[in-house]
């Protein structure tokens, strides 16, 4: 008898180490759920619900009335918004010295980021891109918003826990063509392609509740305003004026600009 039980536990114990080689170790599980939210893992896509277990490699969606909070082991959290994909590259978690490397990407629409331990004890091993920016983050909050063609706009939020005490960390934004820093709450850059720039971040008057995948049709003023003004300085750079200097024998009545600035 004895001996059918040591049969029995290693045949459980067997199979419990192939089953979890199988369906890989859980990085964190679905803690909010509305309207329509599936995933993609080897290949298949199904629905998924409150309670459901994520895997690296698993490929969230959500449908035109979807969201969702994803609270991984360490306790980082995304909440994704209405039409948002993000894919989980990359999660290593040790819970004993709280260090770990994590590597995700959000291909569409408007995700939150808020930071668990990771953050706070490997913030090196922190990536978040999209398909024009690499995020670095150190402990912190922020959003991004991601068109059809991938142009993205982070906006950097403030950190407040359940006692309502807020603090503001700091991330870098950058693509093939340089880096931006920014470390004041709402301060925004934009990101067109992987080969142009960050946009120098500006401070939007914006509250929280009003960021989501809107940004993706209309741009917060200040956003509009300082693309604009970037847009004008390249044209003045290339035609080399300084417009803070005319000389007043010239007559620049004729001068012409590019369409773009006049929009």
């Amino acid at each position: 008898m004895r001996s059918l039980y040591f049969i029995v536990s290693f045949l459980v114990l067997f199979c419990t180490s192939v089953f979890s080689q199988i369906t890989g170790p859980k990085v964190g599980e679905i803690t909010g759920q509305m309207g329509s939210t599936f995933n993609e893992r080897d290949g298949e896509t199904q629905k998924v619900n409150m309670g459901y277990e994520l895997q690296m490699k698993d490929f969230l969606q959500t449908g035109e009335d979807g969201g969702m909070i994803i609270s991984y082991v360490d306790g980082t959290k995304f909440t994704m918004g209405p039409n948002t994909e993000l894919i989980i590259d990359e999660f290593v978690y040790d819970p004993n010295t709280k260090k770990g490397s994590l590597s995700l990407k959000a291909a569409l629409g408007t995700v939150r980021y808020a930071s668990g331990q990771i953050a706070k004890t490997s913030a090196a091993n922190v990536q978040i891109k999209t398909p024009t920016a690499t995020i670095g983050v150190r402990g912190t909050d922020f959003s991004m918003t991601i068109d059809e063609v991938g142009s993205s706009t982070i906006i950097l939020l403030p950190s407040c826990d359940t006692n309502g005490n807020c603090f503001v960390g700091e991330i870098s934004v950058e693509s093939d063509a340089g880096m931006v820093i920014m470390n004041q709450a709402f301060q925004a850059t934009v990101v067109d392609t992987s080969f142009t720039k960050p946009l120098n971040p500006v401070i939007l008057d914006i509250d929280e509740s009003l960021i989501s995948n809107l940004l993706i049709i209309s741009k917060p003023k200040e956003i509009e305003e300082a693309i604009q003004e970037s847009e004008f300085n390249k044209v003045a750079t290339a035609l080399d004026i300084d417009f803070l200097k005319f000389d007043e024998s010239v007559s620049y009545t004729h001068l012409t600009l590019p369409t773009i600035l006049l929009v």
